[in-house]
Formats: C-alpha cells, structure tokens, sequence
C-alpha cells in the first residue's frame, strides 16, 4: 500500500509539474494579450476616430446632396416657370405679327405695292410723322389718276404735265406707281410756292395731300433710306414669313369663330329650360307693377298690398318649381363634365408628365452645361466689382466719421438725459414686472 501510495504520489508530482508548465504557458499567453491589448489600443482609437470622421465626412455629403437637390428643384421650378413665361409670351407676339401681317397682305391687294414696300412704309411713317393710312391711301388715289391722266384728260394729268413727270413708258403702259410716287413727292417738294404746291399736290393724291407735307419737305429719299434701314436690319419679314404668320391668323379665326358658334349651341341646350323662367318672371310682371303703382297711390293701400304680396308668393312659387324641375338635370350635367374631364386628365396626365418632365430636366442641365464654362469669366468681374464697391463705402466712412465724431458728445448726452429723466419711470415699471412675475408664477 505504501509503495502504492509512493507510486501515486510520484504521479502527482508529475501532474503537478505539468500544472506549472501549463500554468506558466498561460501565464505568457497572457502577457502576450495584454501586450495586443496595448498595440491593438491605438489602432482601435485610431479607427474610432476614422469612423466619427467618415460618419461627419458622410453626413456632410448627403446635408450638401440634399442641398444640391433642394436648389436643383428650386431652379427647375424657376425654368420651368422661365419656359412657360417664355412660350406665353411668344404666342401672344406672334398673334399679334399674325394680325399686323394680315393688314399688310390687305393693304397690298387694295394698294398693289409689294408687302415689301409696306413694311418700309411701315418702318418709316412714324419717323416721318406721316400715317400708313395716309400714305397708302393717297398712292392708291395716285394711281387711280394715273389711269385717269393716261388719257391726256383731268386735273391729274395737268399737275403731272407741269411737275414734269411721265406716267406711261415708251410702250404707252403704266409706270410704276411707287417711282411715280417718288417722283411726285420729290418734284413737289422742290416747288417753292406753297400754295401752288398744295394745289397740285391734291390733284394728284386727292383731299390727304396736306397729310403728306411732312414727307413732301422732307424729300422721297428720307422715305426710302429709312426703308432700306430697316431691310438692312433685318425688320422686314419675308413673303414665307408672311403667308406662315397670314395662315396662323386664319386659323386663330377659324377657332374664334368655333368658340363662338360652339358657345351658341351649348346656349341653344339652356334656351328651353330658361325660357321657362323668363315666361314665370314676363307673366307677372305686369301684376306686380299694377300692385306697387297701388301702393303708392295712396288709396286702398292695403288692398294693393295683399295683391303685391299674393303676386310676388305666386313669383317665387312658381321660381321654386322651376327650380325643382332643372335642378337634377342641371347637377347631373355638372357631374358627368367633372368626370369626364377628370378622366380625360387622369388618362393624359401621366404622359404629359412623362413627356414633358424629361425635357424640362434635359433643357436645365443644358443651360447649366452652357453657364459653368462662363462662371471662370465673370466671378473675377463680381469679386472686382464688389471689392470697388466696399472701398467706395470705406472712402464713404472715412469721409463721414469727422462729423459722426463731433456729434457723438452730443448724441451721448442726449441719450444719458432721457435715461436720467425717465429713470424713476423705468425703476417702477421694473418693480412692476418682477412682481407680476413673481405672482404668475405662484398662480401657475
């Protein structure tokens, strides 16, 4: 048993040397996590810190993408407000270049000038202080004497004869009435007796003679370099420009011209519906005015009275059953147009959206695309022009501040006496609120 017992113990003795090892291994394992610990500390700190700035660097870029698309919405809203402005306008300046273009189509058929030459006339009149009514009037009445005069007959063809102007070429045709116009007006104004002048002037242009002075003195060439300014500016439409704007106009009458018919027969669905109202109001009328002619007569005013009253009962009666009988049909009208255009935007909107948004968004970025090339150019003209602007208002405070120092003493002083004088007011409007304060407060 001892020997056992000694074997045992021996055993135990190893057992407890590989406890040691074992121990002292954990002992160094240890020491060595302690020391990661210790490196790992850092680079734990390190990444801490890495985080809270990516978080910071993270937030301030979707804080600038919000932004960023906070005024990308602000600046489409504005284009596209710019755009529809834009189109507005344009539509109310061609109908306007339809109408004018119209007149000039219809004063070329009445006058037999080109639309070019009216547009000149047009360009020049109001420099001239001579009317287009006027100036186109008196060529037609030129040319109606020009016919006239080829016969060697009438007032015309003397006042042609003695300015020394040809109205036939060496076929016996015609010349043109605009050349002749030129001639005649410069011929004219070269006369230096007035009233002879007038006289043949009426002769040949008829009673607006005196309306065409201010060209006659001013000469056929002020009228014709005015015209050729315009044609070299640019001012004068085309023919095609003209037939596109006539045909435009055409048919912005023709749609005047639906609306309103379109206008009569929605008022021809309404017509027996209200005739019915206008027989109830014509059919008493008559009684009513009888009855208030009665009360104001003066006699049997109670009589007349109870008739107004019984005629105006009967108006009102037969109102509120008229209105009984169009009321539904009426209502049920409304509602049916409300659906049916609800349903007609509902159907259409979509695409409208879809047609119309991307386009929006691609005109915006395209004017961005056009504008930041730009920005190198003027940002240094603004910083110039603001850094002129602030010495200016720095050579402004230098000027000002001798006068502000010489008043300052005075402003002090003014302002310590109101303080001075008011201060027993100001001591019991301060005791005052405290003490309202104070009894709020334990009310609350």
């Amino acid at each position: 048993e001892l020997e056992s017992t000694k074997k045992k113990l021996s055993d135990l003795k190893d057992e407890k040397k590989n406890v040691s090892v074992i121990g002292a291994a954990f002992d160094e394992v240890k020491d060595k996590a302690q020391n990661l610990q210790t490196k790992l500390q850092p680079i734990a700190s390190g990444l801490k810190n890495i985080g809270s700035a990516a978080a910071k660097i993270t937030g301030a870029g979707i804080k600038t993408v919000g932004t960023a698309v906070n005024v990308a919405e602000t600046g489409l809203k504005a284009y596209a407000g710019t755009a529809l402005a834009a189109g507005t306008a344009i539509t109310g300046m061609t109908y306007s270049a339809a109408k004018a273009a119209d007149d000039i189509n219809t004063i070329a058929k009445q006058t037999g000038l080109s639309t070019e030459q009216i547009q000149k006339f047009q360009y020049a009149t109001d420099i001239i202080d001579v009317p287009l009514d006027t100036l186109t009037g008196s060529m037609a009445k030129m040319t109606k004497n020009m016919a006239t005069a080829s016969k060697g007959t009438g007032d015309a063809a003397t006042a042609f004869k003695t300015l020394g102007i040809n109205i036939t070429d060496q076929n016996g045709q015609l010349r043109d009435n605009q050349e002749v116009f030129n001639e005649a007006i410069t011929a004219l104004g070269e006369m230096e007796n007035g009233t002879q002048r007038d006289a043949l002037a009426m002769q040949i242009f008829g009673k607006s003679a005196q309306d065409l002075n201010p060209l006659i003195l001013g000469g056929a060439d002020a009228l014709k370099v005015l015209g050729d300014s315009a044609d070299d500016a640019g001012l004068i439409l085309s023919q095609d420009a003209l037939d596109d704007l006539n045909s435009f106009n055409d048919s912005v009458d023709i749609l005047k011209a639906n609306t309103g018919q379109a206008g009569k027969v929605i008022s021809g669905a309404f017509a027996g519906g209200l005739k019915e109202a206008t027989d109830i109001v014509g059919g008493e009328i008559p009684k009513l005015s009888s009855a208030f002619a009665g009360i104001f007569s003066g006699t049997d005013t109670g009589k007349y009275q109870g008739e107004l009253t019984a005629n105006l009962t009967s108006l009102f009666q037969g109102l509120v059953g008229w209105l009984n009988g169009q009321i539904p049909a009426f209502l049920n009208g409304i509602n049916s147009f409300i659906i049916a255009l609800v349903t007609a935007l509902a159907a259409s909107l979509p695409g409208l959206i879809n047609t119309l948004l991307p386009a929006l968004i691609n005109g915006f970025f395209s004017l961005i695309q056009g504008i930041l090339p730009q920005i190198p150019v003027i940002l240094p003209l603004l910083v110039d022009g603001a850094m002129q602007l602030f010495m200016g208002l720095l050579d402004g405070l230098n000027l000002i501040i001798p006068q502000l120092m010489e008043m300052l003493p005075g402003i002090i002083q003014q302002i310590s006496d109101i303080l001075i004088q008011n201060l027993p007011l100001l001591i019991t409007a301060g005791i005052q609120l405290l003490i309202n304060l104070i009894t709020g407060i334990v009310n609350a």
